[in-house]
């Protein structure tokens, strides 16, 4: 941990970015699965979400825009 704190977070920016967006990813694709939904094979996870909201628009509330944009950096 002492190490990490020496670096500075900004050396693992992308890296926490991404792993959070995977976790996101398959939190969504679990959902979908779940609910007997086909999707395509995709990263996207505006495009998951939006599948989400058509089946429970209440408990997906989320803009995942800022998660996706560190991605694409």
């Amino acid at each position: 941990m002492q190490y990490l704190e020496k670096a500075g977070v900004g050396n693992y920016t992308s890296t926490i970015c991404f792993h959070a967006q995977q976790a996101v990813e398959k939190y969504l694709k679990a959902f979908l699965i779940l609910h007997d939904i086909d999707f395509p094979r995709t990263h996207d996870v505006d495009y998951l979400l939006l599948e989400c909201r058509k089946i429970d628009r209440s408990n997906f509330k989320f803009d995942f825009k800022s998660l996706t944009e560190q991605i694409l950096r």
